[in-house]
């Protein structure tokens, strides 16, 4: 009796839970939707049991296939991968030995350092002199146009004269940099 009153109220706590984040969302949604759309109509959001849904499909799909079987149809792999988000590999033909796996498929401890070491390397090549002359000259004329204003009305709608013409080219051109070298030293260590 005690483990069924237990399990009980383990599925209240979990239901109040879950119906408090529900609540919570809803209301983010609802702030967010009003602030910037008025009284658009909002999406609402909602928890589900992930497991409940999977089972009643599959049963479904189970039905479904012995029914089609006596027609002579079956349900096609497409389907499957589809319907349960499964991959290519992920499905083979009945009776088949699993596929041996590739290079590079074992975890290999420790095969990100010489990536990490180029990636530190290139940022450490900008000292923090040079990051704040950059930053200074995007975001000086900024600075100067709020100090110029004499309240907040003033100072966004410089805020929004000035945004566009900021020229953030060279900034931009370090970032990219940033993510090439992240992506290639990536793409190398997933390799090895």
């Amino acid at each position: 009796m005690k483990g069924a009153f237990s399990v009980a109220v383990r599925e209240d706590f979990k239901d109040s839970d879950k119906k408090l984040v529900c609540q919570t969302m809803n209301r983010l949604i609802r702030w967010i939707g009003e602030l910037n759309w008025g009284d658009a109509e909002l999406p609402t959001f909602e928890l589900w049991e992930e497991e409940d849904v999977d089972t009643a499909q599959a049963e479904r799909d189970e039905k479904l296939s012995a029914a089609m079987e006596k027609s002579g149809l079956k349900l096609s792999k497409s389907y499957y991968l589809r319907t349960y988000n499964l991959e290519d590999g992920d499905v083979e033909p009945a009776g088949a030995e699993p596929a041996a796996p590739g290079p590079g498929s074992e975890f290999a401890e420790g095969t990100g350092a010489a990536g990490q070491a180029a990636i530190d390397a290139f940022i450490s090549s900008f000292s923090a002199d040079d990051l704040q002359a950059e930053m200074k000259t995007v975001l000086m004329p900024l600075i100067t146009d709020l100090q110029r204003t004499g309240d907040y009305a003033e100072a966004m709608v410089k805020l929004a004269e000035t945004y566009p013409k900021m020229n953030t080219d060279s900034l931009q051109e370090i970032l990219t940099r940033a993510l090439f070298v992240a992506e290639v030293m990536g793409r190398l260590d997933a390799v090895d």
